[in-house]
This record gives C-alpha cells, sequence and structure tokens, in this order.
C-alpha cells in the first residue's frame, strides 16, 4: 500500500546537520510520492496528502539550493533567506499533520485503533515538535549568526537550539515507528485481500527479500 516507500522517504526528513543538508528533503518528498501514489488507489484520505508532497518537491528543493548557495558565499544572507524558512516550517508542519490525519483515517477504516490513536496523537506533536522546534531552532541560529565569529552567545539560547534540534529528531523517529507499524499492520496483514495486488508497486523491503531469495538460490 505504499507505506515501505513512505518509510524509506521518510529518512530523509531527519533536520540539518551542519551547513548542509546531508539527508535533503527533497529527495524523501520524491520517494514518499512514489508510497503516497499507491496509497491513493486504495484510500482516497491520501489525496491531499500526496498533493502537499508534489509541492514539496519543488518547496524544499529550492530552500536546500538556498542554503547551498550560502554555504559556498555565493549569496549573503537576506531577509528573503529568514522568510523562505518561515515559510517552509509551516508548510513542513502542514505535510507531518495531513500525513499524520490520513495514516489515522486509514487506520480507522481498517479497524487498528492504536495505530489510529497513535495517527491523532501525530497531529497535535507536529505543531509542538516540529513547528515549535524548529522556530526554536531557527531563532537560535539566527541570533548567533548575529552575534558573528568571537560573540558572545548567552547558554539559553545555545539550549533554545538543541532542544529545538532535539524535538525534531524525536518527531522524526516517532513517525518511523508510526509508518513502519503500517506497513507491519496494514500491508502484510492486509495485502492478501487487495483485489490489485498483483499490481502494486514493490516496496524497498519486497525488494530486499527478493534480493535475499536470489541469494539463497544461488
Amino acid at each position: 500500500m505504499g507505506f515501505g516507500w513512505m518509510f524509506l522517504g521518510w529518512l530523509f526528513m531527519f533536520p540539518t546537520i551542519g551547513n548542509i543538508d546531508i539527508t535533503p528533503d527533497f529527495i524523501g518528498f520524491l520517494i514518499m510520492l512514489a508510497g503516497l501514489s499507491c496509497a491513493c488507489r486504495y484510500c482516497r484520505c491520501f489525496d491531499l496528502t500526496k498533493r502537499l508532497a508534489t509541492f514539496g518537491v519543488v518547496f524544499s528543493l529550492l530552500c536546500w539550493g538556498y542554503q547551498l548557495l550560502l554555504t559556498l558565499s555565493v549569496v549573503e544572507p537576506s531577509s528573503v533567506g529568514t522568510v523562505l524558512r518561515i515559510l517552509y516550517t509551516v508548510f513542513l508542519a502542514a505535510f507531518d499533520i495531513s500525513l499524520a490525519v490520513s495514516i489515522s483515517k486509514i487506520a480507522e477504516e481498517t479497524e487498528l485503533p492504536k495505530i489510529r490513536v497513535r495517527g491523532a496523537a501525530a497531529v497535535p506533536l507536529a505543531v509542538i515538535m516540529v513547528l515549535g522546534g524548529r522556530t526554536a531552532w531557527s531563532a537560535a541560529v539566527n541570533m548567533i549568526s548575529s552575534a558573528g565569529e568571537g560573540g558572545e552567545v548567552s547558554e539559553t539560547v545555545r539550549w533554545m537550539m538543541r532542544i529545538g534540534y532535539i524535538a525534531e529528531v524525536l518527531f522524526v523517529v516517532y513517525m518511523l515507528v508510526l509508518l513502519i507499524s503500517c506497513y507491519r499492520w496494514i500491508c502484510l496483514e492486509g495485502e492478501e485481500d487487495m483485489p490489485d495486488k498483483k499490481h502494486k508497486l514493490p516496496t524497498p523491503f519486497d525488494i530486499i527479500e527478493k534480493g535475499k531469495n536470489k541469494e539463497e538460490k544461488k
């Protein structure tokens, strides 16, 4: 049902470490788009999330490119970059909420109350840990940048950055666990009854399993 691809794509959603994002969000959005396209064939509740992921590919690529230009000193930091980061933070929280709501709805339709509750719980967590966490982290980074090299930065600002970063990482991990639960209980347990199972997009786990079977035959 696409949860394998969503899980793999979500691995790229970890917040930036250093100046360059080594797990670019736009790659994650591309991979998740494959999974969401598959999920939309089974449940229309993923339609909005799929559209947001399509927009996310372009938006995250734009942000990644801007950050790369900053790192290479091709452009100077400006208010445009600040606005871009704020808008992307809001968009990311909206995407996370949409994905969580979609998971909650599909869990309700497949009569999996535990996953439904976890999906519903992810909605306020996205607001608090992603929107709040990234806002705190970005504000701290801006304060440190404004201080310049050799400038004094209070310990409070440093803790703001750490807490914001950790909050976002914890949310990413939470969603990874939720997606793998969906793969286990909805895909593995439920896809045998799907009428078009033969035509479904193979998941990363299917590909790995197929490779293992080939090795065993050798």
